[in-house]
């Protein structure tokens, strides 16, 4: 289970030999295969289908998920053992802890006392069912923030490990310490086993001493590892303290909880040739479930070493205390494992000692053993080639582009890797400024390299164009600009529009549709309903309503205004509505129809109209307007209406007179002194001879026209 701090010496950095810290990768190694020891396939107590062995997996068991190529596949495959990842001296000491879990939400924490200052913090993923985990599988969610681990060693046919610097994370929220500090780990991916946070600080209260950080995944036939001390070992120093803690994944001792030491699955641990544990592994810091073993010694256990080394009984929570397996004066720390029934992945060990240690080098052209782990030379796997260095994709994103809002945005990126390795590329958006609530991006292929981004709202937002090449993860971004587009009002539609008007009143339907290209806009707007009536207010990307007019021609106006001030207007044709009052045309003595009425001039022309509504009932509220105008002077040859002496209306008005059967409009047209008299048309006030046009208008019904002529005899 892991959740202890330790102290220990440091040692500087920069006086550390690559050599030396491969000695102390072989050290570990034997630290590491002991440990892995959890979960036999074959022994008493175990069946095939127990969790945490091989024969738990599904049939066929994938090497990866996504793509990988032949050489990264090999590489990988070559991958073994554990190695120096960090070591440091001074007043140092660390805290370790572990979490498997199925789904996520769980804490995993780190013990950091007041006065202390973070060095340096890894966050490691154990997996099962695969050898080279995906950018999916390898993305840790801690406390909200997306970790991308790295793979860093691949154990049998189906595990792995990884890693990710997290110190600046870990360091940001843990402060100068003070206790235990909380990290949520809120994701679970489905070939994750579990979690272990390892983090190195400094405090001037502890003694001096070294802390070495070795990982990877050990050998499960057997490893030894050698850590070599700097000076001969003085265990009469005040506060003399060595302490391990050992994580192994995929660890399974049976179906109880907790540290008890159970039977079948198990790994082995020696130090400098004395059995240290023959019970390493289970599940203590996860469920009994594949997916969830992990163990990892550290915060919240003891020092207490398991009672029977050789032998199942006791307890065994992975932290140990191995100051009682040193001797005065020793030079080296030996460390041998197993794991006989290879199914576990022991992927961490954590050494704390106070003294100062470092990995001696193999010289590898000087016939001596160096680093002390029985090979010399070309032999020893100190002397191999180095591997070579995976370097990441390289991504450009493109320059910043501007668009409308809900129009495809073009995306211009381009990713290369120098080692020629297959990538897996995706975009990703986030929101900068300017950004309504609710607003969302899509792209066309967020896979694709060159591809294009629509989006709800305008804003200003970044695009991040990521790369994976299966050992490390390169990202871009650019900014993408969006603009308001105007909303459209569409599909304007009105009913009972036209037709004979009615006095009480003529509703009128109207409908409509608002479109937007901003889908997460919000519209709102106002209807003219074009007869000096109040505006209409409206909200919605639809209406459907009415409105009740006079007699008359109307035309009706919408306007459709955005939550960003975007405006779009559209109009019915003109005069669409038209609700007209009915006219019986002109009236006798005036022939609507057939031949022409011919008067003489100097007489008075009786103008009679009548008006009726769509009930047929007259109208006599109007004032209809009379006019005159003269189209040539040639009148037909006699006269042939009856000379009238009424007396003349003056104006241009029509009056009502209510008394006449039916009711109906007149007005008495004088010929001579005539106040339609422009130049043209008169001589010394009198009209003069030839063919008119007399025209009746008003607004609530359709001009009635006619021709007329006036001789002199």
């Amino acid at each position: 289970m892991g959740r202890h701090s330790l102290s220990a010496g440091r040692y500087e950095d920069a006086q550390r030999p690559t050599a030396r810290r491969l000695r102390l990768r072989y050290l570990f190694l034997s630290i590491v295969a002991a440990v892995l020891l959890f979960l036999p396939t074959s022994p008493a107590g175990a069946t095939d289908g127990d969790p945490g062995t091989a024969a738990s997996l599904p049939p066929t068991t994938s090497s990866a998920v996504g793509p990988t190529s032949s050489a990264a596949t090999a590489t990988a495959t070559a991958t073994g053992g554990l190695s120096v990842n960090y070591q440091r001296q001074g007043h140092v000491a660390y805290s370790a802890d572990g979490l498997g879990q199925n789904g996520g939400g769980g804490l995993i924490q780190a013990d950091v006392p007041a006065g202390s200052t973070v060095e340096k913090a890894f966050l490691y993923g154990t997996y099962f069912s695969t050898t080279d985990p995906d950018l999916g599988q390898r993305t840790i969610d801690v406390d909200g923030t997306l970790v991308q681990t790295t793979k860093i060693a691949q154990v049998s046919f189906f595990l792995a490990t990884t890693r990710a610097d997290v110190t600046a994370q870990v360091a940001a929220k843990v402060g100068s310490g003070g206790g235990i500090t909380n990290f949520a780990i809120n994701n679970d991916p489905s070939l994750l086993d579990g979690v272990a946070l390892v983090v190195v600080y400094s405090n001037p209260a502890l003694p001096v001493g070294t802390v070495a950080v070795i990982d990877g995944g050990a050998s499960q036939a057997g490893d030894t590892f050698f850590l070599n001390l700097a000076a001969p070992l003085d265990k009469t120093v005040a506060g003399f303290s060595a302490t391990m803690s050992v994580g192994s994944g995929f660890s399974f001792q049976g179906g109880t909880p907790g540290h008890a030491c159970g039977t079948g699955q198990f790994s082995i641990i020696d130090i400098n040739s004395q059995r240290l544990t023959t019970c390493a592994g289970h599940y203590d810091d996860g469920v009994a479930n594949n997916g969830g073993l992990i163990t990892v010694g550290g915060v919240g256990d003891d020092t207490l070493n398991p009672p029977n080394p050789l032998g199942p009984g006791g307890n065994d929570d992975e932290l140990y205390n191995i100051a009682p397996f040193l001797n005065q004066g020793d030079t080296v720390i030996r460390t041998d494992s197993s794991n006989p029934s290879q199914d576990d992945n022991f992927f961490l060990a954590v050494i704390s000692i106070t003294a100062l240690a470092v990995v001696a080098p193999e010289n590898c052209t000087d016939g001596i053993d160096n680093d002390g782990d029985g090979l010399i030379d070309a032999a020893d796997p100190d002397c191999a080639p180095a591997p070579p260095v995976n370097r990441p994709p390289v991504v450009n994103a493109g320059t910043d582009v501007t668009g409308s809002e809900g129009s495809a945005i073009s995306l211009d990126g381009t990713v290369s890797d120098p080692d020629g390795d297959p990538t897996t590329t995706g975009w990703t958006y986030a929101a900068v400024s300017g950004v309504d609530a609710g607003a969302t991006c899509s792209f066309g292929n967020a896979a694709s390299i060159d591809t294009t981004i629509s989006c709800t709202d305008d804003g200003v937002y970044r695009v991040t164009l990521s790369a994976d090449d299966g050992h490390a993860t390169t990202s871009a971004s650019a900014t993408v600009t969006v603009s308001n587009a105007n909303p459209q009002v569409v599909a304007l539609l009105l009913s009972g529009a036209t037709g004979t008007a009615c006095t009480a009143g003529n509703s009128v339907g109207l409908s409509f549709s608002v479109m937007d290209a901003g889908s997460n806009d919000t519209e709102s707007g106002t209807i003219n309903w074009g007869d000096g009536t109040s505006r209409q207010s409206f909200s919605g990307s639809t209406f459907s309503g009415s409105h009740t007019y006079s007699a008359g021609s109307y035309t009706v106006t919408v306007t459709a205004t955005d939550d960003d001030g975007g405006t779009g207007s559209v109009s019915s044709a003109a005069k669409a509505v038209s609700l007209l009052y009915a006219t019986s045309g002109f009236l006798p003595p005036i022939n609507a129809n057939g031949t022409r009425s011919v008067f003489k001039i100097g007489s008075t022309i009786p103008v009679k109209l009548r008006v009726t509504d769509c009930n047929g009932v007259s109208v006599g509220t109007l004032k209809p307007d009379v006019d005159l105008k003269k189209i040539d002077s040639s009148p037909e040859a006699n006269v042939n209406e009856v000379v009238s002496s009424s007396a003349a209306d003056t104006g241009s008005d029509m009056r009502y007179d209510a008394t006449s059967i039916p009711p109906q409009y007149i007005y008495n047209l004088s010929t001579k002194l005539s106040q339609f008299c422009p130049a043209t048309m008169c001589a010394n006030g009198n009209l003069t001879q030839g063919t008119y046009e007399l025209k009746v208008s008003d607004a609530t019904f359709a001009p009635v026209v006619v021709q007329l002529d006036l001789r002199t005899k």
